[in-house]
């Protein structure tokens, strides 16, 4: 027997042999799945915090003030060196990959180049 779409289907309504092998992957693919969700829930080992709250000033409140609320720490904790008009992150992270090197921060040359692709 053919279905509309061109199918064969068995007149015993189970399907040819494809259709209980995807049937049969199905299931075993939501039982392993739905294992592994109840094993990582009852799992001890999942303690990372999702959102680090240190680095938020709690003595500004975020209703009055959500720049100062995120950013307040940094701000106090971070000075903007002599010879730059802004600093952020980026900076810093600039500064931290540069220094290794033994190159001036903003330099840059062949030696570095061949520093980090190890050529």
């Amino acid at each position: 027997m053919r279905t509309l779409d061109g199918d064969r289907t068995r007149d015993d309504g189970r399907g040819t042999g494809a259709d209980r092998a995807r049937r049969w992957i199905a299931v075993v693919a939501t039982g392993v799945t739905l294992t592994m969700g109840v094993a990582s829930c009852s799992s001890t080992d999942a303690t990372d915090v999702a959102f680090d709250t240190s680095e938020l000033d709690s003595a500004i409140r975020p209703c009055d003030n959500v720049y100062g609320f995120v950013n307040g720490t940094w701000l106090a904790e971070t000075a903007i060196p002599d010879d730059e008009s802004g600093y952020g992150v980026f900076n810093q992270l600039r500064d931290k990959i540069r220094v290794p090197t033994g190159l001036p921060a903003g330099e840059c040359s062949a030696r570095e180049y061949l520093l980090t692709t190890g050529g």
